[in-house]
């Protein structure tokens, strides 16, 4: 019976070497293939250059291109959005908006950051002067809007014309380019 124990005992050594020679073939496989995948990624070979181009702004890309009608348009030819048109003005961050939308029956909120972008390299001499009026009109107008007219980016853009409209009434000349929202928060 001794016997038949050192045979066991022999078996088992060449059992288990089997089997760690299996796993370090697997790992060496599984790191070969990690490698091949993460340079053909890299090498566009996977679409990972191309993400890396499209990532990339639109300056990168060379001239604006022209759209239908004349117009300049985005990298990927959409049209060009408000201030890409010409030279970039100066910009001046407003205060944040915090504002009860007019929803009926809910309290919904508004949380609006956003700056403006004047035609001139300045923004006008009496705009600092005029923050207070600015603010009012801007709140007036936030505060009376739903969710529902702020949501789509339709309302978005509608929203950023009318705040164009009413900021260059109050500056009594057509001196703001452009409104961007930094942040827009409806909750």
């Amino acid at each position: 019976m001794a016997e038949a124990k050192d045979g066991e005992a022999k078996d088992a050594p060449d059992a288990k070497g089997g089997k760690s020679k299996l796993l370090i073939i697997l790992i060496a496989v599984a790191v070969v293939l990690g490698a091949g995948g993460g340079v053909a990624y890299f090498t566009g070979v996977l679409g990972g250059a191309g993400e890396a181009e499209a990532a990339k702004p639109p300056a990168a890309h060379g001239q604006k291109k022209k759209d239908g009608h004349g117009k300049q348009a985005g990298a990927h030819g959409e049209p060009a959005a408000h201030g890409e048109e010409e030279g970039a003005g100066s910009v001046a961050p407003l205060d944040p908006f915090v504002v009860n939308l007019a929803d009926e029956g809910t309290q919904r909120y508004l949380k609006v950051t956003m700056k403006l972008e004047f035609l001139g390299a300045q923004p006008p001499p009496h705009f600092s002067g005029k923050q207070a009026q600015i603010r009012d009109l801007v709140l007036t107008l936030l505060s009376s809007k739903s969710v529902g007219d702020v949501r789509t980016v339709e309302g978005k853009a509608q929203l950023r014309d009318e705040i164009i409209a009413r900021v260059n009434r109050v500056l009594a000349d057509d001196a703001v380019k452009a409104v961007y929202f930094a942040e827009f928060i409806v909750q």
